[in-house]
């Protein structure tokens, strides 16, 4: 499911990083976390879901799904909501997180990323023997 891959020249070769790569790498969420987000936002008009609708959307079991929610909600690529059941108990709803509000903190992310990768290129010196 190619969607806007990103090829970007390296000192050796070159990368493509796909939209689930880039997201993988600035929120540390699998790649396949990353598709199951894009395939929520790609079916937000009928959100916010139940764990077991996530399931059926991506083809795997309400305990995978759940764990991947979890995953997604920790980093803030999906919002849950409380529901009261009628008859007592109660469940939780998922929905995507916008993506104007995803690419604020992506961006946020990766300049917190780039400032210390930046430092420590400028700081670190291998060690005797190290190849460097």
């Amino acid at each position: 499911m190619p969607r806007n891959t990103l090829f970007v020249e390296l000192a050796k070769g070159a990368a493509e990083l796909t939209p689930e790569k880039i997201l993988s790498c600035v929120f540390g969420v699998s790649e396949f976390e990353a598709e199951v987000y894009f395939k929520m936002l790609e079916h937000r008009d009928e959100a916010p879901f139940t764990v077991e609708e996530v399931g059926e959307l991506i083809g795997r079991s309400r305990s995978t799904a759940q764990k991947i929610l979890k995953s997604l909600l920790s980093v803030g690529l999906v919002r849950r909501q409380e529901e009261t059941l009628p008859g007592g108990g109660r469940r939780y709803l998922y929905e995507p997180t916008p993506w104007e509000e995803v690419t604020e903190l992506g961006l946020e992310s990766l300049e917190r990323v780039y400032r210390e990768v930046k430092k420590w290129f400028k700081s670190y010196r291998p060690a005797e023997g190290e190849d460097g």
